[in-house]
C-alpha cells in the first residue's frame, strides 16, 4: 500500500486547527496544520508540539513508530485503518492510550498529488482521539460513524 495518502478536507475541517503534521505527505495539498514534516523531514526524529493531527504511513514498522510517538504525546487526532485491533501496536498504544475511537461510516476516498479524488480505500478508516478535548470533538464533529470512548472522565 502507498504512503502517500492526502486526506480529504471534509475530515479534517470539522476537526479544528492543528498546531502540527509530522506526517504530512510531499507536494501540493492543503495545510493541515501550522507545521508539517514530511518523510524528508522525518517525523519521527522531531520534536513535537501543540495539537497534532496524524495521518501515518500506513506501511510497517512505520505505522507502529508513528502511533507509538502519537500515543507517548497524547495530544491530537490520528486516522488508523480499520485492521490490526488485535495487535500489540493496537492493544498498546490505542486502547491502553487514546481517550476515543470514532469509527468512520463508509469509505474515505483519499487526494492524489494532483488533488484529484481517488477510489475508495479498500478498508474502512477511524479517527483516534488523544486528550479529553479531543475526544469531546470526535463526539461532536459530525462525522458520520460511532464514537467510542475509550477513558471516562473523573467527576
Amino acid at each position: 500500500m502507498k504512503d502517500e495518502w492526502y486526506t480529504p478536507a471534509w475530515i479534517t475541517d470539522p476537526l479544528g486547527d492543528f498546531d502540527l503534521d509530522p506526517a504530512a505527505p510531499v507536494g501540493k495539498h492543503q495545510a493541515i496544520a501550522k507545521k508539517e514534516y514530511t518523510k524528508q523531514d522525518d517525523g519521527l526524529k522531531q520534536d513535537w508540539h501543540g495539537r497534532v493531527w496524524l495521518n501515518p504511513p500506513f506501511s510497517h514498522p512505520a505505522m507502529r513508530l508513528f502511533v507509538k510517538k502519537m500515543s507517548r504525546h497524547g495530544n491530537g487526532i490520528m486516522l488508523v485503518l480499520n485492521r490490526g485491533f488485535d495487535s500489540a501496536w493496537f492493544q498498546d498504544y490505542i486502547f491502553g492510550k487514546a481517550d476515543a475511537i470514532l469509527f468512520l461510516r463508509g469509505r474515505i476516498k483519499f487526494i492524489d498529488p494532483s488533488g484529484k479524488e481517488m477510489g475508495s480505500s479498500p478498508i474502512g478508516c477511524s479517527l483516534v482521539a488523544y486528550g479529553a478535548e479531543n475526544a469531546r470533538i470526535l463526539e461532536q464533529c459530525g462525522l458520520k460513524g460511532k464514537c467510542i470512548k475509550l477513558k471516562t472522565e473523573n467527576v
